[in-house]
C-alpha cells in the first residue's frame, strides 16, 4: 500500500495519497533542515540567525530536489509544469518548506509523461 510506494516517485498519487506524501516528506525535511539549523549555528559565530538562514536555504534547495525528482520519474515534458516547479521553490525561500512541498505534492497526482492540459488540474 502506501507505506511501501512513499519513495515510488513516479506513482500517480491520488489526492489522499498526495496529502500523506506531503506530511511525510515534510517531516523528513524538517527533521533534516533542523539537523543543519543546529550544526550551522554551533558553529557559525552568528549563532541562531545563521541556523535559521541555513534552513531557510535547505527547504529552498530540499524543494527544488524533490520536484526536479518527481518531474523526471514521471517523464513530464510541459514547460507549465517546469514554470510551477520554479515558482515551488522560489515560494519555499520565502514561505518555507510546508507552502513549497505542496507543489511537489500537486506534481505527484499528474499522469506520467504528461503535458499540460487545460483541464488537467480540476479538482
Amino acid at each position: 500500500m502506501m507505506k511501501r510506494r512513499i519513495t515510488d516517485l513516479d506513482m500517480k498519487r491520488s489526492w489522499l495519497q498526495a496529502i500523506t506524501f506531503y506530511i511525510i516528506y515534510l517531516i523528513l525535511g524538517l527533521l533534516i533542515s533542523g539537523g543543519i539549523g543546529a550544526i550551522v549555528g554551533s558553529i557559525s559565530g552568528d549563532g541562531i540567525q545563521a541556523g535559521m538562514r541555513s534552513g531557510v536555504v535547505f527547504g529552498g534547495v530540499y524543494t527544488a530536489y524533490l520536484y526536479y525528482n518527481v518531474y523526471k520519474k514521471k517523464k513530464m515534458n510541459s514547460k507549465v509544469f517546469i514554470i510551477f516547479g520554479v515558482i515551488g521553490v522560489i515560494i519555499g525561500f520565502f514561505y518555507g518548506m510546508t507552502v513549497s512541498i505542496v507543489f511537489v505534492a500537486v506534481l505527484t497526482t499528474r499522469e506520467n509523461g504528461g503535458s499540460f492540459d487545460n483541464n488537467e488540474l480540476d479538482i
